[in-house]
This record gives C-alpha cells, sequence and structure tokens, in this order.
C-alpha cells in the first residue's frame, strides 16, 4: 500500500486505526509531505516482523503533525532521511519495540523548532536508531519516560547536535542495552538507572 509523495496540509487530517503490516507487508509514505498544520496519525498499529512502516524523505514542517501511538513493532518503522522543522512534530507515543524490532532516524534533520518525541516507549530487544541524525537550531530530539531492557539499543553513532539542539533523555531507563553515543562509545549504565 502506497501513500508516496503524499501531501497533507491546510489542516487535512489522515487517520490509521488498527492498521495492521504483517510479514512482507509495506506501507509507504516516502517523501511525503505533511504541513501547515495537517496531521497523519496512526493508533493501535501492529507492525509484525518482517512488515515494515517506511516514511522515508518524510517532510515535516510549518506546524505539520505526525503521532504514531499504542504501536506494537516487531518489524520496521522508518523515517530514515526525514525533514522535521518549522515548529514540525514526530511524536511516537506508547510504542513498544520487540526483538527485532527497529525505529529509525538515520539522517533525519531535525531543525528550525524541530521536535522528535519518543515518549513512554518499552525498548525489549529491539532498536531505536538515529545514527548521523542532525539536530539544530532550537529544535529537540527527546526520549521520555523510555524503558531499554533485554538487548535493547538506543543509536546515536555520528549524530550531530549543534546550534541550539537538544537531545533529552528524561526519565529513561536502561537495562542490560546499551546507549551509544555520537562518538561511537557505548554507555552502559547499571540495570534499572535513570
Amino acid at each position: 500500500m502506497s501513500f508516496a509523495s503524499a501531501h497533507i496540509g491546510r489542516g487535512g487530517l489522515l487517520r490509521f486505526v488498527r492498521l495492521h503490516v504483517l510479514d512482507g507487508g509495506r506501507v509507504f509514505f516516502d517523501d511525503a509531505t505533511v504541513q501547515d498544520q495537517g496531521v497523519l496519525t496512526f493508533s493501535g498499529s501492529v507492525i509484525r516482523h518482517g512488515g515494515a512502516l517506511s516514511f522515508r524523505k518524510l517532510a515535516v514542517q510549518y506546524d505539520g503533525q505526525v503521532l504514531l501511538a499504542r504501536a506494537d513493532v516487531a518489524g520496521v518503522i522508518r523515517l530514515d532521511q526525514a525533514r522535521i522543522g518549522y515548529k514540525g512534530s514526530a511524536k511516537l507515543t506508547l510504542v513498544k519495540i520487540q526483538k527485532a524490532g527497529l525505529i529509525s532516524f538515520s539522517h533525519t534533520r531535525v531543525e528550525n523548532h524541530g521536535t522528535v518525541d519518543v515518549s513512554h516507549a518499552q525498548i525489549s530487544g529491539g532498536r531505536v536508531n538515529l545514527s548521523i541524525a542532525r539536530i539544530s537550531r532550537l529544535s529537540d530530539v527527546i526520549l521520555r519516560d523510555v524503558e531499554i531492557s533485554g538487548d535493547g539499543v538506543i543509536e546515536l553513532p555520528g549524530a550531530a547536535i549543534t546550534v541550539h539542539g537538544g537531545l533529552e533523555l528524561d526519565g529513561a531507563v536502561v537495562g542490560d542495552g546499551p546507549v551509544i553515543l555520537p562518538s561511537g562509545e557505548s554507555l552502559v549504565l547499571p540495570t534499572g538507572t535513570p
């Protein structure tokens, strides 16, 4: 199912409720644009192992919003090379990432008051990848109340945080999994340490 190059703007709303992407299934929003208070929202989604939800090169700007709530991810959600700025936001809340699950923001630019907010997530054996991301110009990437357990990993190698960019790990709990820093070094905290 493809929504590639879709444009959601001027208060437009595209909503998916209980979307199931099964093994081998693909849903594409590549090169889509969400702006001018447009909203793209997913609630109760299930991405099975082998399934993928792709937002490559997505542009979220001018008060546009992408919201993914209550997702169960054993497959892949890709926001690689996305551009989030000009008060645009991408928010993932109450997301469960299971073994082999992946949420990727690789090479994503967050700038000009843009926000990426991953909150109340449970990462058990899966990965959140922010490698080579660019965070700048009063923008924020926030990982709030995230629980990482088992082999779960947050990856930040090569990330650049410049010009009043912010990375916030607020209330995150790291189990056995590491936080891989921009330098490529691993930060492993004692189990249960915020």
